[in-house]
């Protein structure tokens, strides 16, 4: 079925509509979101993350070669973990935070400098 409007653009007009059906594709799953501070850091560096988390959650971080500086557990309940670690040994330059829950892997970076 086609509607056609009419030419006049001089006014306003309104056409509301439904569909009556789904499309039959899952809603994508909420995803969590990763807070990464200070960033940039000299001492201490705090990872938080927010969603679906399910009590369970584990961080990597590795420099930019690919070499895992840190592997741990985050302290972590149903829609929230933190995980506080010291960056002082770390050499200056770039890293990348891995944390991974049964929601999927959520990715951040973070200079220390």
């Amino acid at each position: 079925y086609i509607e056609i409007f009419p030419p006049d653009f001089g006014s306003q007009h309104r056409f509301d509509f439904s569909v009556d059906f789904t499309l039959g594709l899952d809603e994508p799953k909420f995803k969590n979101v990763i807070k990464v501070f200070p960033n940039p850091t000299i001492n201490e560096l705090t990872i938080e993350l927010e969603g679906s988390i399910d009590g369970s959650a584990r961080i990597e971080i590795l420099d930019l070669s690919g070499r895992v500086i840190v592997n741990d557990e985050m302290n972590a309940t149903m829609n929230f973990a933190e995980y506080i670690t010291d960056v002082r040994h770390f050499n200056k330059g770039s890293y990348l935070i891995k944390v991974f829950t049964s929601n999927g892997v959520s990715l951040a970076k973070f200079i220390k400098s």
